[in-house]
């Protein structure tokens, strides 16, 4: 009888963790889409965030205890080439744009919110012609957005506020140039 005994506390505590890992990505499906409907508010997450910059833009997907955040900067050719008609030279100048993707992945662990989510540097598309190195930049920034979740972490802390804590570490005026 003792070790029907001891079965069934180990199936209770199955359960009651299954039911804690259910609660925890309910958790995160919940600030996700309170997140989701501010920014459907306002349009993007660069409006949302009041974002001046128009060459750069941002998205999240979500897909089961992972975010994906995504940063995209374009930079339009800006010259009039001389002696064509305006229609060719926009035609032309088109195909002159440079731009720069970067994807981040932004996984959060079972034990969301009590414990920070990590983020990873999925890839870089650079195209830009910039003195250094954007998977350095971008890795840079990584590494102090999972160093400061580790030292200051609060479960007050939602999808929102995490987004905007990197965008801050970000020096935008750093693409321009």
């Amino acid at each position: 009888m003792f070790v029907g005994y001891k079965h069934n506390i180990k199936e209770s505590n199955q359960i009651k963790t299954n039911r804690n890992k259910m609660a925890i990505s309910r958790q995160l499906i919940i600030r996700y889409n309170k997140f989701m409907e501010k920014i459907n508010t306002n349009n993007t997450i660069q409006k949302y965030f009041n974002i001046a910059d128009v060459k750069l833009s941002f998205s999240l997907d979500m897909n089961k205890n992972n975010l994906f955040f995504t940063i995209s900067y374009l930079e339009k050719f800006s010259h009039d080439l001389i002696d064509l008609p305006n229609e060719m030279s926009n035609v032309i100048m088109s195909f002159l744009n440079s731009n720069m993707v970067a994807k981040f992945q932004i996984t959060f662990p079972e034990s969301y919110p009590f414990d920070p989510p990590f983020w990873t540097l999925v890839n870089v598309e650079n195209e830009l012609n910039k003195s250094f190195d954007l998977d350095v930049y971008f890795q840079t920034i990584v590494n102090l957005q999972n160093c400061q979740n580790y030292a200051h972490w609060s479960p007050a802390i939602d999808v929102e506020k995490e987004i905007l804590g990197f965008i801050t570490k970000m020096e935008i005026e750093e693409l321009k140039q």
